[in-house]
């Protein structure tokens, strides 16, 4: 089943982050250039997951593409230039509880007290100038006591969410518009 929208995948939303940035590159350029943009091509970046990740931090070289797909997250979905993955458990919480699954349809189905569900979209388009990257997340707690453990912890870490895009949407430009690449020896 193709859904490709994050509200498809949670029964509700009770916070969501949408970023974008253009690119001259053509989308496929972009979404080639973003698949291949690894942790450490993006510092800022890098060192928030592995503050909040701690111990399920995957190696720096670890491209975002294998970061969003394997560990904690679950590949919910994929197309051509897009996919959207989940992440579910205690994920306010330093010690890293987090849910594992072993299809998509498990991650669907999972509604655990005392838990949140993540939804992440990625996204190349065409646009005027070329491209644009788009992401989207979205994040739903299973119950009101969750949503009350979220909120300052989301008002703590959602300033810093911006990081998370601009920092890696701008090495995947870089690199697509032939700015950022990696030199082979």
């Amino acid at each position: 089943m193709t859904t490709t929208q994050t509200q498809n995948w949670l029964p509700g939303c009770h916070a969501r982050l949408h970023s974008a940035r253009r690119s001259t590159a053509s989308p496929d350029e972009l979404w080639e250039a973003a698949q291949n943009v690894r942790l450490s091509d993006a510092p800022r970046l890098c060192r928030l997951i592995r503050w909040r990740l701690g111990k399920h931090m995957p190696p720096p070289d670890t491209t975002f593409e294998e970061f969003f797909r394997t560990g904690i997250f679950m590949l919910l979905e994929e197309g051509e230039r897009l996919f959207i993955s989940g992440v579910a458990g205690k994920i306010w919480s330093p010690s890293g509880e987090y849910a594992q699954f072993e299809t998509a349809g498990e991650y669907r189905e999972y509604r655990q007290r005392g838990t949140a569900k993540v939804v992440l979209k990625v996204e190349v388009r065409e646009d005027e100038r070329g491209s644009r990257i788009v992401s989207e997340a979205r994040i739903w707690c299973t119950d009101r006591r969750t949503q009350m453990v979220f909120r300052p912890f989301w008002a703590v870490v959602s300033p810093f969410a911006r990081v998370i895009y601009t920092d890696g949407f701008a090495a995947a430009v870089r690199r697509a518009e032939g700015r950022g690449r990696r030199r082979r020896h």
